[in-house]
C-alpha cells in the first residue's frame, strides 16, 4: 500500500514539474534577465529577452539548377544560330540575284540570244527523243499494225485479249524467272502508259510550234504527227481490252472461294 502511495506521489510531482513553467525549459526561455542599472541615466534599460531562434540551426538553402531551363536556353541559342545562318544565306542569295540582274540589264542582247538558243536546243532535242522512242519496233501502238483500227474492232475481244496476253508474256518474261506471270503484266501497263504520254507530249509540242510560227526553224516528223491520233485510239482500245480481261480473270480466280 505504501509503495502505491509513493508511486502516485512521484507521478504527481513529475506532472506538476512539467506544467509549472517556473521549472521547465519553456519557463527558462520566457524569463527575463535583469540588466544592470546605468549610473549615468535616470532610466533603466529593459531586460533583453532570450530568443529561442538563436539556438536553432540556420536552414541550408540548396540551389538546384533546372535542367529544363538549361536545355531551353541551349535550344534557344541553337535556333538563334540557325536563324542567323539562314539570314546570311538569304542575304548572299539576294546579292547573287542582284548581280545577275545587273549583268542581264547591261547585256540584254546577249542574254536574249542565250535564252533563245537554250530553248531551241531543249525543244528540238525533246522532239527528236520522242520521235526515236515512238519509232521503236516494240511500241504497243504498232501491235497488229497490219490491221486498221476498224478491222481490229471486228475481232472478238476475248480472242484479242488472249492474243494480247500471250504477246505480253513473250515480250516481258525473263529466262531467269519463267514462271512469273504478274511482272510481265505490270511492265506492259507501265510501257503502255509511257507511250501514251509520249504521243500526247509530241502532239502538244508540235501544236505550240505551229502556234508561235517557229516551224521553219524547228524540225518535226509530219508523218508521226499524222499517225498520232490513230495510235492513241489503238492504245486506248488495247488498254480497254487488257483491263477487261484482267477483271474477268480475277472473277475466275475468285469463283472457287465464293
Amino acid at each position: 500500500m505504501s509503495a502505491r502511495i509513493n508511486y502516485i506521489l512521484i507521478v504527481f510531482t513529475l506532472t506538476f514539474s512539467v506544467f509549472n513553467t517556473s521549472y521547465t525549459w519553456f519557463g527558462f526561455f520566457n524569463k527575463s534577465v535583469a540588466a544592470p542599472k546605468n549610473s549615468g541615466s535616470k532610466h533603466t534599460e529593459s531586460a533583453t529577452s532570450f530568443n529561442p531562434n538563436d539556438i536553432l540551426f540556420t536552414p541550408t538553402i540548396n540551389v538546384h539548377v533546372n535542367s529544363d531551363s538549361r536545355s531551353a536556353s541551349a535550344s534557344a541559342a541553337k535556333n538563334s544560330s540557325r536563324q542567323k545562318l539562314l539570314d546570311s544565306s538569304r542575304e548572299r542569295a539576294q546579292q547573287h540575284i542582284n548581280s545577275l540582274s545587273h549583268v542581264i540589264m547591261h547585256n540584254k542582247f546577249t542574254t536574249a540570244l542565250t535564252v533563245a538558243s537554250i530553248s531551241y536546243i531543249a525543244l528540238q532535242s525533246t522532239l527528236l527523243y520522242l520521235r526515236h522512242n515512238l519509232y521503236l519496233p516494240d511500241c504497243w501502238s504498232k501491235w497488229h499494225n497490219t490491221k486498221t483500227l476498224s478491222e481490229l474492232y471486228t475481232v472478238p475481244q476475248p480472242t484479242l485479249a488472249k492474243q494480247l496476253i500471250n504477246d505480253i508474256q513473250h515480250t516481258y518474261t525473263k529466262l531467269s524467272n519463267p514462271l512469273d506471270f504478274t511482272t510481265p503484266l505490270i511492265s506492259f501497263v507501265r510501257d503502255l502508259e509511257t507511250e501514251i504520254k509520249y504521243l500526247n507530249l509530241y502532239k502538244s509540242l508540235i501544236k505550240k510550234v505551229q502556234l508561235y510560227k517557229i516551224n521553219r526553224i524547228i524540225w518535226f516528223d509530219d508523218k508521226l504527227l499524222e499517225e498520232t491520233p490513230d495510235r492513241l485510239h489503238r492504245l486506248a482500245y488495247i488498254k480497254n481490252t487488257f483491263f477487261t480481261w484482267l477483271v474477268d480473270h480475277k472473277i475466275e480466280i475468285q469463283k472457287p472461294l465464293l
